[in-house]
């Protein structure tokens, strides 16, 4: 349903299947209160100094990033080769907080 959920997952062995996208995906869990989530760690293709991040073009972590009430600290975890000069974003693309890879950690002004 193109939408995410905040799970408890005590587990990284039992209870997921595959996803749509060949990602593991809990079967069932606890929601989480959007509030009491301090850290998501962001995927991403490429990311920009400014904390600008490519994903995959299905919005689904900008999606729930903007979701009401969200405070949550956001880090990318790159290669350094994944940092570009400058990543293409529309109006609803969210920035990361922090991006770590493998020479440097950066926080951003903002995060």
């Amino acid at each position: 349903d193109r939408h995410m959920i905040a799970l408890e997952c005590n587990s990284m062995h039992a209870g997921l299947v595959e996803g749509s996208y060949g990602i593991l995906e809990p079967t069932e869990g606890d929601a989480h209160p959007i509030e009491s989530i301090d850290l998501i760690v962001v995927p991403g293709l490429a990311f920009d100094r400014d904390g600008r991040r490519l994903g995959q073009g299905a919005g689904f972590y900008d999606r729930f990033l903007s979701t009401p009430g969200m405070r949550a600290t956001t880090t990318a975890v790159a290669f350094s080769e994944q940092i570009i000069d400058s990543v293409p974003v529309n109006g609803t693309d969210w920035p990361v907080d922090i991006l770590v890879t493998d020479k440097e950690v950066v926080r951003f002004a903002d995060g």
